[in-house]
């Protein structure tokens, strides 16, 4: 008798073959992470698209800026320190002096030649209505007589206008103004 020898197919992947296939996935990931982390990568291109956004912003709020600062009433982002928008209804500025002078709210700033420069002394009204006009003219005369009124004067040193109780008129102070505690403070007489 003759033994017959049954042949069964068996499944399954041979060592070469996994060898095989774990080599083209490490080539794979090693694609996929020079794509993700080199140079010209896909992390390197969302950086530069949020740097190119960033920047894009920056502009155009400068634009909007620019543009608000034509309309009347409006305020500028950069008011001086110590003011908000809560507090600022316009800023006027005299950029030859670098000086601000910020307007209150519910108060305008004088539209009239002779009271609307800082460095002639800037004509506020406590109305939130323009005062426009020529100088002295029934316009004028009527806002002067029937709105308070406050001149923005420039001091550029405070010391040519305060003095300290200790001075006694017999020396020179030496005044700091501390706008966080709204304290004025003399380093020579310590007072």
């Amino acid at each position: 008798m003759k033994q017959q020898k049954k042949i069964t197919k068996q499944n399954g992947i041979t060592l070469i073959s996994l060898v095989i296939t774990i080599v083209i996935m490490l080539i794979l990931a090693g694609v996929a992470v020079s794509i993700a982390v080199g140079d010209g990568s896909v992390t390197q291109h969302a950086e530069n698209a949020a740097e190119k956004w960033g920047s894009s912003v920056a502009n155009e709020q400068i634009k909007i800026d620019e543009a608000l600062s034509y309309l009347p009433g409006s305020s500028p982002n950069d008011l001086p320190e110590g003011w908000d928008s809560t507090k600022v209804a316009d800023v006027v500025e005299d950029t030859a002096n670098n000086r601000k002078a910020p307007i209150p709210v519910g108060y305008t700033a004088s539209q009239i030649s002779t009271e609307d420069e800082i460095s002639e002394g800037l004509v506020i009204y406590q109305t939130a209505t323009a005062v426009t006009g020529e100088p002295n003219s029934e316009a004028h005369i009527t806002a002067m007589e029937g709105i308070n009124q406050y001149v923005w004067i420039p001091v550029d040193d405070i010391n040519d206008m305060v003095m300290c109780k200790k001075n006694g008129n017999n020396g020179t102070c030496n005044l700091v103004y501390d706008v966080t505690s709204n304290q004025i403070t003399c380093q020579t007489h310590g007072y």
